[in-house]
């Protein structure tokens, strides 16, 4: 994906429990990646979401994405920089 300047960041969430979790995995991580710059998709299940940022600047958006969640994420999520969610 890389080298077709595509850089994922998935991020395993769990379920949202409550309003609190639903604002932040819903709203609050969103408008980070959005932020962040470059954001071209997102895919979602129900325990996961994965945003993939792509065109000039893309590895910089992910890793700054990145650094933003590790800011407000609870301490069990998982936030790789991969095309697949990793719960491990």
């Amino acid at each position: 994906m890389a080298t077709r300047g595509i850089h994922p960041v998935s991020i395993a969430h769990g379920d949202p429990d409550g309003h609190a979790d639903a604002e932040l995995v819903f709203e609050s991580v969103p408008a980070l990646a959005r932020e962040s710059g470059t954001l071209a998709s997102t895919r979602a299940g129900n325990d996961y979401t994965t945003f993939l940022f792509a065109g000039p600047g893309a590895e910089e958006a992910a890793v700054a994405f990145t650094a933003a969640v590790l800011g407000i994420a609870p301490r069990w999520w998982r936030i790789t920089p991969t095309a697949t969610p990793v719960w491990r």
